[in-house]
């Protein structure tokens, strides 16, 4: 995956106002080693500009309108005359056949193949097919000017490259390709920012929540899907194992009825004559048998490569069978428990990409969904132990958490007919199970290097979460 280099907002649709906005991108700059351009798709102008005009940002954006170039539909029988590609893209007054399901979605739930036969009867669409989410035309449209974002900032740089190397030669000054002023320069202006004048500042304020979020890196995990580099990226990644070697994982662990890409549907064939942009894109043209050899590869190429490959990647993958840490076994009570699981994670490779293969599992509806979406939870409960957190370079001390409190009590497989903390016969607190909702001891207790720093009761979460 490597680093970021541009980064889109696509949430104003449920994340109204620019506050969560305001907090992500300034999270997207603050991280990482790469400043990366910000991209809106609609409804977040006025974020971005205040970025630009407040750091330097880097930023752009997709009108989402209907654009006069473009002719637009007026009844279903002039569609047909249309090209594929806009046809039912944009519809005139009067005329509703884009908001129509058959004209807005082509995708289905499953198709007829050989080599597997789900045990589970399909759904015959997805169930977020609906009139007010964009459909495939809406969706090829916006990918296709986002393609040509990056084709044109490539021809504008591979331009400039040949014309300052006719004049300058080769290999380029950095001058010519090197930001990393530039980056650091936005950063350090992030950083000392008022937050409380930002509308990330606002939204901590009104949410109760510490403003440093908006001029202090932060680093997060999730067991959500999709999430980049999935394995990398988890909570449980991040977990202390337990004396004896636990460490929380999919307490069902479902697995793909099958693997490998899934075949196109028929009815997202282009049709006859028309452009078939894909197609193009795939295209080769003949390789010439006359190849000029630019440089042998010897040894030495091969302990550059290497070098490379180190330099960059020196940022610390926080993984918890990398990490050498503190032994809190000692005289502390804070050891990590073993009654901690992962539950409601859907089966496969789930990182949002093309590249997924999401939630095939038995009993599963709608198996060529691609639905990467999903809200595991890494559960545990009163007899569940500590939950040890492993973290590499911590500077700020800055921790936040999202914690769900409606969960019913003994909803938790794991410790199901245990008695005591960590299924012990002589624990350290042997728990009886609390009554519904919470038991009148409730606690949080939070630990540092094995200290227990700050607690809370019920009463004080409650008020943290009203």
């Amino acid at each position: 995956y490597g680093e970021k280099d541009f980064m889109l907002w696509d949430s104003s649709m449920t994340e109204k106002g620019g506050g969560h906005q305001d907090v992500f991108f300034r999270q997207m700059m603050l991280t990482g080693h790469r400043t990366p351009i910000l991209f809106d798709m609609g409804g977040g102008k006025p974020t971005l500009d205040n970025l630009h005009d407040e750091v330097g940002a880097y930023v752009g954006g997709l009108t989402m309108g209907n654009p006069s170039h473009i002719e637009q539909t007026t009844s279903v029988e002039q569609a047909k005359q249309l090209p594929f590609a806009v046809a039912h893209l944009f519809c005139a007054s009067g005329n509703d056949s884009c908001n129509s399901i058959e004209n807005k979605y082509n995708a289905h739930c499953w198709t007829d193949r050989v080599d597997i036969e789900p045990s589970t009867v399909q759904s015959e669409k997805y169930g977020s097919q609906v009139s007010w989410h964009p459909g495939f035309r809406t969706h090829k449209w916006i990918g296709r000017r986002l393609a040509l974002v990056f084709l044109h900032a490539l021809e504008e740089a591979l331009t400039l490259w040949e014309k300052t190397a006719s004049t300058e030669g080769n290999p380029l000054d950095g001058k010519h390709w090197h930001i990393s002023q530039e980056e650091q320069d936005i950063r350090e202006k992030l950083k000392q920012a008022d937050a409380s004048k930002t509308a990330c500042g606002q939204l901590m304020a009104d949410q109760e929540k510490p403003i440093q979020i908006c001029t202090t890196p932060m680093r997060g995990a999730t067991q959500w899907a999709p999430r980049a580099d999935p394995d990398h990226s988890s909570i449980i990644s991040l977990l202390k194992p337990s004396p004896n070697g636990y460490v929380p994982g999919l307490f069902e662990n479902p697995v793909n009825l099958y693997n490998g890409r899934d075949p196109h549907f028929p009815s997202q064939k282009i049709p006859d004559g028309e452009v078939d942009v894909a197609t193009i894109a795939r295209s080769i043209a003949p390789q010439s048998t006359h190849r000029r050899v630019l440089a042998e590869f010897h040894a030495e190429y091969s302990s550059r490569l290497e070098n490379t490959r180190q330099q960059t990647t020196k940022y610390p993958q926080n993984q918890t069978k990398q990490l050498r840490s503190r032994d809190l076994s000692g005289d502390s009570t804070v050891v990590p428990g073993e009654g901690w699981t992962v539950l409601n994670h859907p089966s496969g490779f789930c990182d949002g990409t093309s590249n997924a293969e999401c939630k095939r599992q038995e009993g599963d509806g709608c198996l060529m969904g691609g639905h990467n979406d999903s809200r595991s939870v890494l559960k545990g409960d009163g007899l569940s132990g500590w939950l040890v957190f492993d973290l590499k370079d911590v500077k700020e001390g800055l921790f936040m958490a999202r914690t769900e409190i409606w969960h019913a009590h003994n909803s938790n497989p794991r410790t199901e007919g245990w008695t005591s903390e960590n299924n012990v016969k002589e624990g350290r607190r042997g728990l009886k199970a609390p009554p519904p909702p919470l038991p009148d001891d409730f606690t949080i207790e939070v630990a540092v290097n094995g200290e227990v720093l700050y607690k809370v009761d019920e009463e004080g979460l409650k008020a943290r979460c009203s």
